[in-house]
């Protein structure tokens, strides 16, 4: 049998979108990879204005204004960009 593929994970938070919390809980509980390092990125990221915000991202404004009225309109359940905490524990096997 094969060793199991060894991951290692880089976070920005330990609060995550409900996809990457699904596919995390899919590695631990397969029997193909284990997790064997969590880095949390702890880079401090700069609160912009909302002009600001509108000067760096006009482009794309009329996308972020369809997918917002989207969200609205067609609300989909499980939303795969809810939040869920995850929960790192040392597990020494």
């Amino acid at each position: 049998m094969r060793p199991k593929l060894r991951i290692g994970l880089l976070v920005n938070s330990y609060e995550l979108s409900t996809w990457e919390y699904v596919l995390i809980e899919r590695l631990i509980n397969s029997h193909y990879a284990s997790i064997e390092l969590v880095i949390l990125n702890d880079r401090e990221t700069t609160k912009r204005t909302l002009l600001r915000r509108i000067k760096d991202n006009w482009k794309h404004i009329l996308f972020a204004l369809y997918a917002r009225l989207d969200r609205k309109l067609f609300n989909v359940h499980p939303n795969g960009y809810k939040s869920s905490l995850l929960q790192v524990t040392s597990d020494p096997a």
